[in-house]
C-alpha cells in the first residue's frame, strides 16, 4: 500500500535526524523504494536541510566547567551518536538539564526543519506564481497590440465612410502589372477635404528595407502621395491618405503603385505593380 504524502513527511523529517527506529524506519524504508519523484524530492530536501542545520547554531565557547557538569551528570560514557548532535546543539543554549534539554533541543530541531522545508515550498510556490505572471502578462500585450490593430483597422473605415458621405466622391480602379497580375486596388478621394482612401488587395507582402509608394502622374510627372507597407497579401488592405496631391481628375493622368526603397523616393525607380485611371 502507498504511503501518503503527510505520513511520509514525517517519518522523513524524522529519519533524516536520525530518529526513526523499529516500526517506524521499515515503514520509511519501504516507502523509499516505491517512492515517486515527487516523493524522492521531498527527500532529498529534508536531507539538504538536516545537513545544514549546523550552521543555523549561533557558535560561541562554553563555559570552562561545562564538560564537567554534563559528564558527572551523564557519566563518562559516550552519548549514542544519533544524539549527538542535538546534545550539541542543548549545551550551546545552555540548557544544564540532559533530559529536558535533549528533549527541547530535538523539538527545535523539527521545527527548524519544518519551517526550512516549507521555506522550500514558499520558494516553489513563488517560482511558480512568477511564471505564472510572465505568461498572463505576454497574453495581455499581445490582446493589446491585437486591440491596437482592430482600433486601426476601425479608424480607417471610419475614414472610408466620411469620404463616402462627401457631397462629391471621385474614383480610380487600378489593375495589375506584369509583377502582380492578380492585384487590384481602387482610389476614393473628396476633391474639396482633399482626403483619401487608398484600397488594395493581393499585392505581394514588401520584403525587409522596401515600401510599396504611390503616385500621381500629372503632366507625366510622377508626384509622391505617400507610402505604405503590406504585410498580409490575404487581406484587403486600407490605407489614409491625408492630402492627395492633385485632386481634379481632369488632371491627373493615371495612378501608380511602384516597389521603392524604404521611406520612398522623390521618382518613381522600381518596378509597376498597380496603374489606374481616374473615372469619366
Amino acid at each position: 500500500m502507498a504511503i501518503d504524502r503527510e505520513k511520509f513527511e514525517e517519518l522523513c523529517s524524522a529519519y533524516v535526524l536520525g530518529a526513526l527506529e523499529g516500526a517506524d524506519l521499515s515503514e520509511f524504508r519501504d516507502a523509499m523504494r516505491t517512492a515517486d519523484s515527487e516523493l524522492l524530492s521531498i527527500y532529498q530536501e529534508m536531507q539538504q536541510v538536516a545537513l545544514h542545520l549546523p550552521l543555523m547554531v549561533e557558535q560561541f565557547d562554553p563555559p570552562m566547567d561545562a564538560k564537567r557538569r554534563i559528564m558527572s551528570r551523564i557519566g563518562a560514557s559516550e552519548p549514542p551518536a544519533r544524539k549527538g548532535l542535538v546534545v550539541r546543539i542543548a549545551s550551546a543554549l545552555g540548557l544544564n538539564e540532559p533530559e529536558v534539554s535533549v528533549g527541547i533541543a530535538f523539538v527545535l530541531l523539527l521545527v527548524v526543519l519544518g519551517l526550512s522545508y516549507y521555506s522550500i515550498l514558499l520558494r516553489r510556490s513563488v517560482v511558480e506564481k512568477d511564471t505564472q505572471i510572465s505568461h498572463l502578462s505576454d497574453e495581455m500585450i499581445a490582446e493589446r497590440q491585437q486591440m491596437t490593430v482592430v482600433r486601426e483597422e476601425l479608424q480607417k473605415k471610419d475614414e472610408l465612410l466620411k469620404i463616402l458621405q462627401s457631397p462629391r466622391i471621385e474614383l480610380a480602379f487600378m489593375n495589375g502589372q506584369e509583377v502582380a497580375k492578380s492585384g487590384y486596388g481602387k482610389i476614393i478621394w473628396d476633391p474639396e477635404s482633399r482626403r483619401a482612401i487608398l484600397q488594395i488587395s493581393n499585392l505581394p507582402a514588401v520584403p525587409p528595407g522596401k515600401d510599396y509608394q504611390l503616385w500621381v502622374i500629372k503632366d507625366k510627372i510622377p508626384i509622391s502621395a505617400g507610402v505604405f507597407t503590406v504585410n498580409d497579401p490575404e487581406k484587403e488592405n486600407f490605407f489614409k491618405i491625408d492630402r492627395l496631391a492633385e485632386v481634379d481628375k481632369k488632371n491627373i493622368a493615371a495612378f501608380a503603385i511602384t516597389l521603392e526603397p524604404k521611406g520612398g523616393v522623390p521618382q518613381p525607380t522600381g518596378d509597376k505593380y498597380l496603374v489606374g485611371t481616374p473615372s469619366l
